[in-house]
């Protein structure tokens, strides 16, 4: 049986930049440290272990309202002290998701799973979602509907 698209209300979104790198436990804990020595604040924080001693990050700076060119630099500095290589990425911001309410995070993978691949998605303040997904401008069109249709499920 086929199930039927389902509508859901539209989320306002921020485009943001994000960074991701491996680490090892060592580069990871020095880089936490230099990040709150340069006074960035971390918005989003993704964080998993891939084998021993490699961990895969990805991070978000700045408030819930964006970021500015001081954390930018401030995070390229410090990734730069400690010989992190990094990739600086375009992600969703999804905001205004109020906390508490079932089924949100399949709102947003529901919509976009069967368009395009979500490379991650992860929680960051004031319950902010981030979506790295493989194609930005496609995200951003399927999210800018007035209503998000979810993709149909075969069972």
């Amino acid at each position: 049986m086929r199930e039927m698209p389902e509508v859901v209300e539209s989320f306002d979104y921020l485009i943001r930049t994000q960074f991701s790198f491996q680490v090892d436990n060592w580069a990871l804990s020095f880089m936490l440290d230099g990040l709150a020595e340069q006074e960035v604040n971390v918005n989003a924080y993704f964080h998993t272990k891939l084998d021993e001693d490699t961990h895969l990050v990805k991070i978000v700076l700045g408030s819930s309202m964006g970021e500015t060119t001081k954390d930018l630099q401030g995070m390229r500095r410090v990734l730069r002290c400690y010989g992190i290589p990094f990739k600086e990425r375009q992600v969703i911001q999804v905001v205004k998701l109020p906390a508490g309410q079932s089924g949100q995070l399949n709102d947003l993978f529901g919509a976009l799973w069967c368009e395009l691949q979500v490379e991650s998605m992860y929680l960051g303040e004031n319950t902010n979602v981030f979506l790295d997904t493989s194609d930005l401008e496609r995200a951003i069109e399927i999210l800018s509907h007035s209503a998000l249709i979810i993709c149909p499920k075969n069972y």
